[in-house]
Protein backbone atom coordinates (compact mmCIF):
# COMPACT_ATOMS: atom_id res chain seq x y z
CA UNK A 1 0.00 0.00 0.00
CA UNK A 2 1.83 3.46 -1.13
CA UNK A 3 2.26 6.48 1.39
CA UNK A 4 0.20 9.56 0.11
CA UNK A 5 3.75 11.48 -1.44
CA UNK A 6 3.05 14.49 0.85
CA UNK A 7 3.12 11.93 4.04
CA UNK A 8 6.43 10.50 3.16
CA UNK A 9 8.49 12.41 4.66
CA UNK A 10 6.77 12.99 7.95
CA UNK A 11 6.06 9.28 8.10
CA UNK A 12 10.07 7.94 7.74
CA UNK A 13 10.82 10.68 10.17
CA UNK A 14 8.33 9.37 12.17
CA UNK A 15 9.40 5.83 12.35
CA UNK A 16 12.99 6.77 13.21
CA UNK A 17 11.46 8.48 16.29
CA UNK A 18 9.59 5.74 17.59
CA UNK A 19 12.16 3.78 16.91
CA UNK A 20 15.00 5.96 18.69
CA UNK A 21 11.88 5.58 22.45
CA UNK A 22 12.14 1.96 21.65
CA UNK A 23 16.32 2.11 21.58
CA UNK A 24 16.28 4.46 24.45
CA UNK A 25 13.63 3.03 26.56
CA UNK A 26 10.78 5.31 26.62
CA UNK A 27 8.82 2.91 25.30
CA UNK A 28 9.21 -0.03 27.12
CA UNK A 29 9.39 -4.01 25.44
CA UNK A 30 6.16 -5.88 26.52
CA UNK A 31 3.97 -2.82 26.61
CA UNK A 32 0.98 -2.05 24.19
CA UNK A 33 2.22 -0.21 21.27
CA UNK A 34 0.16 2.35 20.19
CA UNK A 35 -3.01 2.32 18.44
CA UNK A 36 -3.52 3.61 14.64
CA UNK A 37 -5.95 5.89 16.07
CA UNK A 38 -3.28 6.92 18.30
CA UNK A 39 -0.62 7.37 15.83
CA UNK A 40 -2.85 9.55 13.34
CA UNK A 41 -3.85 11.72 16.47
CA UNK A 42 -0.30 12.35 17.60
CA UNK A 43 1.73 12.40 14.81
CA UNK A 44 -0.93 13.91 12.36
CA UNK A 45 -0.68 11.48 9.82
CA UNK A 46 -3.80 9.49 7.92
CA UNK A 47 -4.60 6.30 8.67
CA UNK A 48 -3.05 4.59 5.88
CA UNK A 49 0.66 6.13 6.98
CA UNK A 50 -0.61 5.02 10.43
CA UNK A 51 -0.72 1.29 8.64
CA UNK A 52 2.61 1.52 7.08
CA UNK A 53 4.37 3.24 10.39
CA UNK A 54 3.32 -0.37 12.04
CA UNK A 55 4.28 -2.21 9.50
CA UNK A 56 7.60 -1.21 8.80
CA UNK A 57 7.99 -0.87 12.93
CA UNK A 58 7.07 -4.59 13.20
CA UNK A 59 9.36 -5.39 9.78
CA UNK A 60 12.79 -4.15 11.46
CA UNK A 61 11.43 -6.10 14.50
CA UNK A 62 10.49 -2.74 16.92
CA UNK A 63 7.03 -4.72 17.75
CA UNK A 64 5.60 -8.33 17.77
CA UNK A 65 1.84 -9.18 16.66
CA UNK A 66 -0.53 -9.77 19.63
CA UNK A 67 -4.01 -11.74 19.95
CA UNK A 68 -6.47 -9.62 17.73
CA UNK A 69 -4.90 -6.39 15.91
CA UNK A 70 -2.74 -4.25 18.66
CA UNK A 71 1.36 -4.69 18.49
CA UNK A 72 3.52 -5.33 21.42
CA UNK A 73 6.82 -3.22 21.93
CA UNK A 74 9.46 -5.25 21.20
CA UNK A 75 13.49 -4.20 21.94
CA UNK A 76 15.31 -6.26 19.46
CA UNK A 77 18.17 -8.03 20.25
CA UNK A 78 21.02 -6.85 18.81
CA UNK A 79 24.37 -9.50 17.80
CA UNK A 80 28.26 -8.53 17.19
CA UNK A 81 28.60 -8.09 13.68
CA UNK A 82 31.85 -8.18 12.03
CA UNK A 83 33.07 -6.18 9.65
CA UNK A 84 34.37 -8.78 6.70
CA UNK A 85 34.58 -6.09 3.97
CA UNK A 86 37.67 -3.96 3.94
CA UNK A 87 36.99 -0.41 3.92
CA UNK A 88 36.56 1.20 0.28
CA UNK A 89 34.55 3.89 0.66
CA UNK A 90 34.30 7.02 3.19
CA UNK A 91 30.73 8.81 2.94
CA UNK A 92 29.77 12.31 4.68
CA UNK A 93 26.11 13.35 5.67
CA UNK A 94 25.05 16.84 5.94
CA UNK A 95 22.77 20.05 4.64
CA UNK A 96 25.14 22.57 3.33
CA UNK A 97 24.93 24.57 5.45
CA UNK A 98 27.03 22.26 7.54
CA UNK A 99 29.63 20.67 5.41
CA UNK A 100 29.61 23.32 2.52
CA UNK A 101 33.13 24.36 1.18
CA UNK A 102 32.38 27.55 2.59
CA UNK A 103 31.23 26.31 6.19
CA UNK A 104 34.35 27.12 8.79
CA UNK A 105 34.27 24.04 10.34
CA UNK A 106 32.50 21.32 8.14
CA UNK A 107 34.87 23.04 5.12
CA UNK A 108 37.69 21.80 7.01
CA UNK A 109 36.60 18.99 8.18
CA UNK A 110 35.62 17.77 4.54
CA UNK A 111 39.24 18.50 3.41
CA UNK A 112 40.97 16.38 6.19
CA UNK A 113 38.60 13.47 5.26
CA UNK A 114 39.40 13.66 1.75
CA UNK A 115 43.17 14.55 2.07
CA UNK A 116 43.32 11.37 4.28
CA UNK A 117 41.22 8.98 1.75
CA UNK A 118 43.45 9.84 -1.29
CA UNK A 119 46.23 8.57 0.90
CA UNK A 120 44.58 5.74 1.79
CA UNK A 121 43.70 5.24 -1.30
CA UNK A 122 39.78 5.18 -0.31
CA UNK A 123 36.83 6.89 -2.21
CA UNK A 124 35.14 9.92 -1.05
CA UNK A 125 31.78 10.87 -1.38
CA UNK A 126 29.77 13.99 0.24
CA UNK A 127 25.80 14.13 0.53
CA UNK A 128 23.90 16.81 0.97
CA UNK A 129 20.63 16.73 2.26
CA UNK A 130 18.58 19.87 2.46
CA UNK A 131 15.99 21.43 4.96
CA UNK A 132 13.56 22.81 2.58
CA UNK A 133 10.15 22.27 4.14
CA UNK A 134 9.56 19.36 5.54
CA UNK A 135 13.16 18.11 7.16
CA UNK A 136 15.35 15.92 4.90
CA UNK A 137 14.61 12.52 5.92
CA UNK A 138 17.25 9.71 5.98
CA UNK A 139 14.85 6.53 6.57
CA UNK A 140 15.16 3.54 8.56
CA UNK A 141 15.96 1.70 4.95
CA UNK A 142 18.80 3.21 4.37
CA UNK A 143 21.51 1.09 4.32
CA UNK A 144 25.07 1.14 3.20
CA UNK A 145 27.71 -1.12 1.37
CA UNK A 146 29.45 -3.35 4.05
CA UNK A 147 32.60 -1.45 2.36
CA UNK A 148 31.74 1.88 3.14
CA UNK A 149 31.94 3.98 6.60
CA UNK A 150 30.25 6.85 7.38
CA UNK A 151 31.13 10.23 9.03
CA UNK A 152 28.35 12.52 11.09
CA UNK A 153 28.75 16.00 12.52
CA UNK A 154 25.61 15.52 14.92
CA UNK A 155 23.29 18.70 15.17
CA UNK A 156 20.16 19.35 16.55
CA UNK A 157 17.77 18.93 13.65
CA UNK A 158 19.89 16.25 11.55
CA UNK A 159 19.91 13.86 14.89
CA UNK A 160 16.77 12.31 14.66
CA UNK A 161 17.07 11.56 10.70
CA UNK A 162 20.01 10.00 10.79
CA UNK A 163 19.31 7.64 14.34
CA UNK A 164 18.25 4.78 12.84
CA UNK A 165 21.69 4.70 10.65
CA UNK A 166 23.49 4.81 14.10
CA UNK A 167 21.42 2.32 15.74
CA UNK A 168 22.32 -0.03 13.41
CA UNK A 169 25.00 -2.56 14.22
CA UNK A 170 25.94 -3.61 10.86
CA UNK A 171 27.25 0.12 9.92
CA UNK A 172 30.57 1.58 10.08
CA UNK A 173 30.51 5.06 11.54
CA UNK A 174 32.68 7.69 13.49
CA UNK A 175 31.06 10.99 14.99
CA UNK A 176 32.67 14.55 15.46
CA UNK A 177 32.90 16.66 17.42
CA UNK A 178 30.04 14.87 19.22
CA UNK A 179 29.00 11.82 20.99
CA UNK A 180 26.82 9.04 20.40
CA UNK A 181 26.24 5.68 22.45
CA UNK A 182 28.52 2.52 21.13
CA UNK A 183 29.86 4.75 18.16
CA UNK A 184 33.59 6.07 18.20
CA UNK A 185 33.63 10.19 18.11
CA UNK A 186 36.89 12.17 17.23
CA UNK A 187 36.50 15.66 19.14
CA UNK A 188 39.15 18.91 19.95
CA UNK A 189 41.28 17.96 22.90
CA UNK A 190 39.48 20.50 25.02
CA UNK A 191 41.87 19.85 27.89
CA UNK A 192 45.10 20.58 25.98
CA UNK A 193 43.35 23.46 25.14
CA UNK A 194 42.49 24.84 28.23
CA UNK A 195 45.44 24.49 29.53
CA UNK A 196 47.09 26.56 26.78
CA UNK A 197 44.78 29.07 27.34
CA UNK A 198 45.66 29.02 30.85
CA UNK A 199 49.12 29.58 30.74
CA UNK A 200 49.03 31.76 28.42
CA UNK A 201 47.31 33.61 31.16
CA UNK A 202 49.84 32.96 33.44
CA UNK A 203 52.92 34.34 31.30
CA UNK A 204 50.92 37.55 30.83
CA UNK A 205 50.71 38.16 34.41
CA UNK A 206 47.43 37.11 34.87
CA UNK A 207 46.59 35.99 38.47
CA UNK A 208 42.58 36.19 38.94
CA UNK A 209 40.66 34.65 35.62
CA UNK A 210 37.17 34.66 35.32
CA UNK A 211 35.88 31.66 33.31
CA UNK A 212 32.77 32.66 30.79
CA UNK A 213 30.27 29.68 30.17
CA UNK A 214 26.78 28.66 29.23
CA UNK A 215 26.48 31.09 26.28
CA UNK A 216 25.75 28.50 23.59
CA UNK A 217 21.97 28.79 21.95
CA UNK A 218 21.95 24.90 21.46
CA UNK A 219 21.84 22.28 24.66
CA UNK A 220 24.71 22.31 26.21
CA UNK A 221 27.59 19.90 24.40
CA UNK A 222 30.38 17.51 25.13
CA UNK A 223 32.96 20.16 24.06
CA UNK A 224 31.53 22.71 26.52
CA UNK A 225 30.98 20.29 29.82
CA UNK A 226 34.52 19.41 29.44
CA UNK A 227 35.99 22.81 28.79
CA UNK A 228 34.38 23.61 32.01
CA UNK A 229 35.96 21.12 33.86
CA UNK A 230 39.47 21.29 32.14
CA UNK A 231 39.17 25.29 33.93
CA UNK A 232 38.11 23.69 37.60
CA UNK A 233 40.71 21.02 37.46
CA UNK A 234 43.48 23.46 35.63
CA UNK A 235 42.81 26.36 37.53
CA UNK A 236 43.23 24.53 40.45
CA UNK A 237 46.15 22.89 40.32
CA UNK A 238 47.82 26.38 38.68
CA UNK A 239 47.65 28.35 41.22
CA UNK A 240 45.42 31.31 40.29
CA UNK A 241 42.67 32.89 41.66
CA UNK A 242 39.68 31.62 39.57
CA UNK A 243 35.75 31.91 39.59
CA UNK A 244 33.23 30.73 37.44
CA UNK A 245 30.45 32.34 35.41
CA UNK A 246 27.50 30.48 34.13
CA UNK A 247 24.66 32.24 33.97
CA UNK A 248 25.08 32.38 29.91
CA UNK A 249 23.95 36.22 30.56
CA UNK A 250 26.05 39.31 29.70
CA UNK A 251 24.48 41.65 32.50
CA UNK A 252 25.18 39.08 35.32
CA UNK A 253 28.57 38.35 34.10
CA UNK A 254 29.11 42.32 34.42
CA UNK A 255 28.19 42.00 37.85
CA UNK A 256 30.61 39.08 38.80
CA UNK A 257 33.35 41.29 37.24
CA UNK A 258 32.81 44.44 39.14
CA UNK A 259 32.85 41.86 42.40
CA UNK A 260 35.72 39.86 41.31
CA UNK A 261 37.90 42.05 39.29
CA UNK A 262 39.47 39.23 37.32
CA UNK A 263 42.65 40.44 35.24
CA UNK A 264 41.40 37.89 32.30
CA UNK A 265 37.99 36.34 31.19
CA UNK A 266 38.23 33.11 29.34
CA UNK A 267 34.98 32.33 27.68
CA UNK A 268 34.16 29.05 26.33
CA UNK A 269 34.13 30.17 22.60
CA UNK A 270 34.76 32.97 20.14
CA UNK A 271 31.46 34.16 19.88
CA UNK A 272 30.52 34.98 22.98
CA UNK A 273 34.34 36.42 23.35
CA UNK A 274 33.67 38.93 20.78
CA UNK A 275 30.35 40.12 21.62
CA UNK A 276 31.33 40.57 25.22
CA UNK A 277 34.33 42.85 24.11
CA UNK A 278 32.33 44.56 20.99
CA UNK A 279 29.07 46.02 23.14
CA UNK A 280 30.23 45.14 27.08
CA UNK A 281 33.78 45.86 27.71
CA UNK A 282 33.48 49.11 28.41
CA UNK A 283 31.32 48.41 31.74
CA UNK A 284 34.49 46.68 33.58
CA UNK A 285 35.76 50.25 34.10
CA UNK A 286 39.02 51.37 33.98
CA UNK A 287 40.76 48.29 35.07
CA UNK A 288 39.15 46.25 31.74
CA UNK A 289 40.20 42.35 31.83
CA UNK A 290 41.77 40.62 28.89
CA UNK A 291 39.13 38.55 27.11
CA UNK A 292 39.93 34.49 25.46
CA UNK A 293 38.11 32.78 23.44
CA UNK A 294 38.13 28.98 22.34
CA UNK A 295 37.83 27.76 18.95
CA UNK A 296 39.21 29.86 15.91
CA UNK A 297 36.67 28.74 13.18
CA UNK A 298 34.07 31.69 12.71
CA UNK A 299 34.25 33.04 9.42
CA UNK A 300 34.49 37.02 8.96
CA UNK A 301 33.93 37.57 12.12
CA UNK A 302 35.05 41.12 13.14
CA UNK A 303 37.64 41.18 15.39
CA UNK A 304 38.74 37.32 15.19
CA UNK A 305 41.69 38.96 14.15
CA UNK A 306 42.68 40.16 17.44
CA UNK A 307 41.40 37.68 19.38
CA UNK A 308 43.85 35.03 21.56
CA UNK A 309 42.22 31.77 21.50
CA UNK A 310 43.11 28.13 20.65
CA UNK A 311 42.24 27.04 17.41
CA UNK A 312 40.29 23.66 16.52
CA UNK A 313 42.29 21.33 13.95
CA UNK A 314 39.26 20.68 12.09
CA UNK A 315 41.81 19.35 9.16
CA UNK A 316 43.15 17.01 11.07
CA UNK A 317 39.73 15.76 13.10
CA UNK A 318 38.66 14.62 9.64
CA UNK A 319 41.85 12.72 8.73
CA UNK A 320 41.35 11.27 12.21
CA UNK A 321 37.69 10.14 11.27
CA UNK A 322 39.06 8.33 8.08
CA UNK A 323 41.80 6.46 10.36
CA UNK A 324 38.97 5.69 13.22
CA UNK A 325 36.84 3.78 10.06
CA UNK A 326 39.94 2.17 9.50
CA UNK A 327 40.18 0.20 12.66
CA UNK A 328 37.34 -1.00 12.22
CA UNK A 329 35.49 -0.50 16.06
CA UNK A 330 32.68 -3.31 16.91
CA UNK A 331 29.34 -1.77 18.15
CA UNK A 332 29.39 -3.61 21.10
CA UNK A 333 33.30 -2.94 21.66
CA UNK A 334 34.13 0.07 24.17
CA UNK A 335 33.75 3.08 21.57
CA UNK A 336 37.44 4.99 21.42
CA UNK A 337 37.08 8.54 21.81
CA UNK A 338 40.21 10.11 20.24
CA UNK A 339 40.80 13.70 20.80
CA UNK A 340 43.31 16.16 18.38
CA UNK A 341 45.42 19.20 19.78
CA UNK A 342 44.75 22.64 18.30
CA UNK A 343 46.92 25.43 18.41
CA UNK A 344 47.17 28.40 20.35
CA UNK A 345 46.53 31.51 18.45
CA UNK A 346 48.06 34.75 20.33
CA UNK A 347 46.65 38.12 18.76
CA UNK A 348 46.88 40.68 21.29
Amino acid sequence: MAVPSEDRSKYRKIVDQIAFSIHNGDMVSGELFLSRQEICDRYGISPVTAFKVQRELRELGYLNSSPGKEFIVNYPTLHEVAHSHELRKVRIIGTSSAIGDDCAFGGALVRGIREECKTQQLEFEREFIEQEGPPAVINCRRRLAPDEGLVLMLYSWLLPEVVALLLNNKIRSVIVNSVFPNRPAVLTDNFHGIGELLRNAAERGSRRILYAGGFSSSPVQINESERLEAFQIISARSGLQSEIDYSGNYHELIERIKKFRPDTILFCGDDPALHFRAKFLNFCGRNRPRILGFDDISMNEAGLETLTTYRIDCVEMGRCAVRQLLKGVGYFQVPVFERVKGQLVVRD
